[in-house]
């Protein structure tokens, strides 16, 4: 029986999260893994990390153990994702995680996040294991 942090994560999406930024400030992301979400579109508003007030695009909610903002999400399955490029990369409905929001269990153990995301609307930045 699925946790019940986990138990209406029935969607399938890629993670890339962000590992830190190149000499040039340009993010680089760490290798894609697959996560369950609970991904809804939904158009909607959120204040980013200066305060400003930002459009969304979807709602996911995720068990995941680290920070997610500023890493790029895709609705699909690693075996989904279009081309045969390494390592795979979408060009279509790429999102950015701008907030999230975080609920731990009664234990503190298991973490749930509830991201906003907006459309990533340039190429998927650098990936690569380490700065």
């Amino acid at each position: 029986m699925p946790s019940l942090e986990s138990s209406d994560l029935h969607h399938r999406a890629v993670l890339w999260t962000r590992l830190g930024e190149d000499v040039n400030g340009e993010p680089v992301l760490r290798y894609p893994q697959q996560v369950m979400t609970r991904w809804t579109w939904r158009r909607g508003q959120t204040t980013d990390k200066q305060g400003q007030t930002v459009a969304t695009d979807a709602d996911v909610a995720v068990c995941f153990p680290s920070e997610l903002v500023g890493a790029i999400m895709w609705k699909g399955g690693l075996h989904e994702v279009p081309g045969t490029a390494d390592p795979p990369t979408p060009t279509s409905d790429i999102c950015v995680v701008l907030s999230e929001k975080v609920a731990y269990d009664v234990k503190g153990v298991a973490v749930r996040r509830e991201l906003k995301l907006a459309r990533w609307n340039d190429t998927l930045p650098t990936v690569r294991d380490e700065i």
